[in-house]
């Protein structure tokens, strides 16, 4: 599991923030290198280097999209983003907005993203570790939060 990668193992640590710092040069060494480096299995890091993949995927597809606000950076397989219509809207507004889209996702979509504060903001917030998750799926999941914001505002 990931959490194998979050001991306090010196090797462990280090290609974790290898992963995470440079994921370009993680992935140009061979899985079973990186995997002894770390003394985790080679499913494990592999499913690791996927998980990270579709957070940044996902966060990267949240700024291209004008309706959408990344709230963090992706940290591990998290993403923390809303949305958020076209006009000024208060944060109580958006929070309202927010909760109501991620209550329309869970009831309407095969999405179930658990929801955060963030600086004291409501926030959607996938976390990408289920083995079943496909780019379709994460792209499904940004596609689903612009179509649900646009029917409750007017940017629909």
């Amino acid at each position: 599991s990931q959490a194998a990668l979050f001991e306090d193992d010196e090797a462990r640590r280090a290609i974790l923030d290898l992963i995470l710092e440079d994921p370009d040069r993680a992935l140009e060494e061979s899985f079973e290198a990186l995997a002894a480096r770390s003394q985790s299995s080679v499913p494990t890091i592999m499913r690791t280097c996927r998980d990270l993949g579709f957070a940044q995927r996902l966060a990267d597809r949240v700024r291209a999209e004008p309706r959408l606000e990344l709230m963090t950076e992706p940290e591990l397989s998290i993403v923390c983003f809303r949305y958020v219509p076209a006009g000024e809207q208060s944060d109580a507004d958006l929070d309202r907005m927010n909760t109501e889209v991620q209550r329309r996702l869970r009831r309407d979509t095969p999405y179930a993203p658990s929801s955060t504060r963030v600086a004291g903001r409501f926030v959607i917030r996938p976390c990408y570790i289920n083995p079943r998750t496909t780019e379709a799926d994460v792209d499904g999941l940004a596609d689903a939060v612009l179509a649900i914001g646009a029917d409750l505002s007017s940017d629909g």
